[in-house]
């Protein structure tokens, strides 16, 4: 004979926990403060051309001209600043060098260009502003 369910039982109301608060003072931030902006590392650099073909000698344009616009947009100042690659200068923009200038020029050597430390103005024109690399 079937037999008659039994209605389930009732549950007791859940208590409600409250986290255990600490005073103001205890707590303390933890994290450090991030730099303004990163700094440029000082290291060896090896350039290698990304094309399918890499001739045995390539020299990419070292100054502005009409033929070869060498152009870099500057967000803070708001205008394109003049791309130039001196060797005896700090900068590889025009309006920040001042003096004579002796040119350099920028040749890879089987699809690769190793560049020094000591030689940051290359790297940061070749890594940052040059629209070619």
């Amino acid at each position: 004979m079937a037999q008659a369910k039994k209605a389930p039982a009732k549950k007791a109301p859940a208590k409600k926990q409250t986290p255990p608060t600490l005073p103001a003072d205890a707590i303390q931030e933890t994290t450090p403060p991030m730099p303004a902006e990163p700094q440029w590392e000082y290291r060896d650099r090896l350039y290698q051309m990304t094309s399918a073909r890499k001739p045995l000698v390539y020299s990419i344009p070292t100054k502005h001209s009409a033929k070869v616009p060498l152009l870099y947009f500057d967000e803070e100042k708001g205008f394109q600043r003049e791309l130039r690659y001196a060797t005896n200068q700090k900068s590889c923009f025009v309006d920040e060098q001042e003096g004579p200038v002796t040119m350099g020029r920028i040749v890879f050597r089987d699809g690769i260009l190793l560049v020094a430390k000591e030689n940051p103005a290359l790297q940061l024109l070749l890594s940052l502003y040059h629209p070619y690399t």
